[in-house]
């Protein structure tokens, strides 16, 4: 009889195993779009396997499950990039890309490097990280999809790369104002010649031989105090050239260091139509502002950037 027993109770326990199953799947999956009942095909044409049902994604089943996750876990669902550091970009929903610059040999990253960046004896590659507004249901920010209320970006002094369209650089997330920074290349470079559609590298106009970065920044409080921004991994921040601090953020240990590109005497930063106007911390130490006259070998932009871990 214990045999008996046991036996039931295995085939009791593969019984709700399947019902449980059989459940998920008529519940949870999702019809694939267009295609909403059988009506919507032609008598004649047969049904193909996913037909029916989008393929089978575990995670599918958290829609009815989400825990509760403070704004401050999620970035941002805006347009807006960040230089990619040497830990990658954050999990979740962004695009990755890169553009090369085509520069002099002593273009250099500070000694405390936590930047990704391709430095040969003629080019420096930047690498980017574009943020996605409209993320896809992955596990890294499924319960950022569905957060009550949506995060902001909280007062402070820092930059961000612009993510909207060329023609449309002006526009910042609330708060934000832009600027832009202008990289003369030494040399000529025919492939980068960017359109935009491209949404894996900032806002800009890229040109053979010059390029401009559109930023997004805001001054309105102290780097001093501390503001929250999501932490899961480390990330670059742009200080603000009045300022010459990075911005206190909340768990992470913050830790100045810069990138120098060599670059020609055409270079240059800040607003075209307010001086004012907040933008990145960008030394210019080209000798006699934009002057194209004399030696430019050794001058060009030397960026601060703020790299965030929590260690």
């Amino acid at each position: 009889m214990p045999k008996i027993k046991g036996i039931s109770a295995f085939a009791l326990q593969i019984g709700l195993y399947l019902s449980v199953l059989i459940w998920m799947t008529v519940i949870v999956a999702e019809p694939v779009p267009g295609r909403s009942s059988l009506s919507d095909a032609d008598d004649d044409s047969p049904l193909s396997e996913d037909y029916w049902f989008s393929p089978p994604k575990v995670w599918n089943f958290r829609r009815h499950v989400t825990r509760a996750v403070a704004a401050s876990e999620c970035w941002p669902r805006v347009k807006f990039g960040l230089l990619e550091s040497s830990a990658g970009c954050p999990n979740g929903a962004w695009k990755s890309g890169s553009v090369r610059h085509l520069l002099r040999s002593t273009s250099s990253v500070s000694s405390q490097n936590y930047l990704k960046a391709d430095i040969a004896s003629d080019s420096v590659t930047l690498h980017f990280c574009m943020r996605d507004t409209e993320p896809s249901e992955n596990l890294e920010e499924f319960d950022c999809l569905h957060v009550v209320n949506e995060p902001t970006f909280p007062p402070g002094s820092y930059c961000l790369f612009n993510g909207q369209r060329p023609n449309v650089y002006e526009r910042c997330p609330a708060g934000f104002y832009w600027s832009a920074v202008g990289v003369d290349d030494v040399g000529h470079d025919g492939n980068r010649q960017y359109g935009a559609d491209r949404r894996d590298i900032p806002t800009g106009e890229f040109f053979p031989t010059f390029s401009h970065y559109y930023f997004c920044c805001r001054n309105d409080s102290s780097p001093s105090e501390p503001v929250t921004l999501p932490i899961a991994q480390s990330f670059i921040l742009l200080p603000l050239n009045s300022e010459r601090k990075c911005q206190e953020i909340t768990g992470v240990k913050a830790r100045m260091f810069s990138l120098f590109l060599d670059t020609e005497g055409e270079s240059y930063f800040g607003h075209p139509d307010k001086q004012s106007a907040p933008y990145a911390a960008t030394e210019v130490v080209i000798e006699g502002g934009g002057s194209c006259s004399g030696d430019r070998y050794g001058k060009g932009l030397k960026l601060h950037l703020c790299y965030y871990s929590k260690s």
